[in-house]
């Protein structure tokens, strides 16, 4: 301090993210008979970071995603000109982000002014999920050297959202952090989580 007042300090800080990833996938060809076969197929990617996006305390936010594709599929022959493929599918995608700072949530920062690296979290700790059903049947006739495809396809779309809440103090200068009188308040997040539903045909 100087007379009384708080002054900023010049330190410099190397902030580092760490991240791993994996990803995995499996496929099985199984031959029924001579007309019929079936195919079943299952790919997972995961992926986690840990994001440094302060100096502070807690300052570091964990983020995973992951995605997965579960499909079998059967292909029918019914003869040389005519042959039916059916199959269902699942696809799932779920992600995190947050932040190792205390809860409730809160973040402090400057109003168009600098007040240097302040304590907090970040702004957006949400969670994330979207679940896609789907089922598909095609039939396929060759006609000397055209071919015609009559099908069907079903798709339920599910998603999930939620957003933890934030309370953002924002401070004109640094007397009035040091006196806490913020120039702007402001709320972000709810309770729960939104859900929406929809289907494609």
């Amino acid at each position: 301090t100087d007379a009384g007042k708080a002054q900023l300090v010049l330190s410099p800080v190397n902030l580092s993210d760490r991240m791993s990833e994996n990803t995995g996938s499996i496929r099985m060809d199984y031959n029924l008979s001579g007309a019929d076969r079936v195919m079943a197929r299952y790919n997972l990617n995961d992926s986690n970071t840990e994001h440094t996006y302060g100096p502070n305390v807690g300052q570091v936010s964990p983020q995973s995603l992951r995605t997965q594709l579960a499909k079998i599929e059967e292909t029918h022959i019914f003869g040389p000109t005519l042959l039916n493929q059916f199959g269902v599918d699942y696809t799932r995608f779920y992600s995190t982000t947050a932040s190792n700072t205390p809860k409730p949530y809160y973040a402090i920062g400057g109003f168009f002014s600098d007040l240097g690296s302040l304590p907090g979290a970040q702004s957006y700790n949400q969670v994330n999920s979207f679940n896609t059903y789907e089922l598909l049947d095609n039939l396929t006739k060759v006609l000397h050297s055209s071919s015609l495809k009559f099908g069907v396809q079903i798709r339920a779309n599910r998603q999930v959202e939620a957003l933890s809440q934030l309370l953002s103090y924002q401070y004109a200068s640094m007397s009035d952090l040091e006196t806490n009188n913020p120039f702007n308040l402001q709320k972000i997040g709810y309770d729960g989580s939104l859900a929406i539903h929809n289907a494609e045909y």
